[in-house]
């Protein structure tokens, strides 16, 4: 109503445009995927045509990047890859400029890893292995740079952790088991430490117990049962606390189910 009274507003216009992807961030926690999508393109018809209207304004086209980045994540989950590629690419894009008219931002650079992990994925999800992996690379060596930089921003700790879980999965896929294995065991070098700085931190003792679980599964493809062995019981331990802790967390119950799948492992 207040936009329609007067659309030249810029604020005010920037504000409908959070609230169309907070809408859209419970539509989708609702599993209405269709609905958060069109709430997400209302948001970003908006960011662009602010963006239109001064072009030089940065905070802007940061803002059009991110509604980019959370609009091809949706598309991910909804299968429509095509679609997430190049709302990933048009993100990344914008974050590359934004990057290198100000090289000293580490946030700007931040976001631009993160985009090059998205777009990885959905490479991963197409099947298109040895381009995800080169496009996840370009995220890891920005990962790295950051968690160099600032080894106390657990953040960029975790990001990077997760990123060399991602390339493990991409390695795996390929069947190439013996990075696979590497791969796994640098980001769980950075969960362990994570966990140590803050035991209480139930999201990243869950990435643990996945890593350990990862672990395990590629020693199981390689044959070595006992090394398997030892990392599905390390991440049972971490998910028989995590499902005691919260019982209705059913992504949780549903890890515990699956690791006591693996942990007696055939002869």
């Amino acid at each position: 109503k207040l936009v329609a009274l007067d659309p030249n507003n810029a604020d005010w216009q920037a504000r409908l445009s959070t609230i169309y992807i907070t809408l859209g961030d419970v539509q989708k926690a609702q599993g209405s995927l269709a609905g958060a999508l069109e709430s997400y393109r209302k948001s970003l018809a908006i960011r662009e045509k602010l963006v239109a209207l001064d072009p030089n304004n940065a905070d802007w086209q940061a803002r059009l990047s991110s509604i980019y980045i959370t609009l091809g994540d949706a598309q991910t989950a909804q299968g429509s890859l095509k679609d997430a590629l190049e709302s990933y690419q048009r993100g990344l894009a914008i974050d590359e400029r934004l990057s290198a008219a100000d090289p000293g931002n580490m946030l700007l650079l931040s976001g631009v890893g993160a985009a090059y992990r998205s777009i990885g994925y959905a490479l991963k999800m197409e099947t298109r292995l040895a381009t995800s992996l080169e496009i996840y690379a370009k995220s890891a060596n920005i990962r790295e740079k950051l968690a160099t930089l600032d080894t106390s921003n657990t953040d960029w700790q975790s990001d990077l952790s997760k990123t060399y879980s991602e390339i493990g999965d991409v390695m795996k896929a390929q069947g190439s088991l013996a990075d696979a294995l590497q791969s796994y065991q640098r980001s769980l070098v950075i969960k362990e430490r994570l966990v140590t700085l803050d035991p209480s931190n139930a999201d990243w003792q869950s990435d643990l117990s996945e890593t350990y679980y990862e672990i395990g599964d590629v020693m199981k493809a390689q044959g070595s049962l006992a090394g398997a062995l030892q990392s599905y019981r390390k991440s049972l331990a971490i998910s028989e606390k995590l499902a005691a802790l919260d019982s209705g967390n059913a992504e949780w119950q549903s890890d515990l189910r699956k690791i006591n799948a693996e942990v007696v492992l055939p002869r």
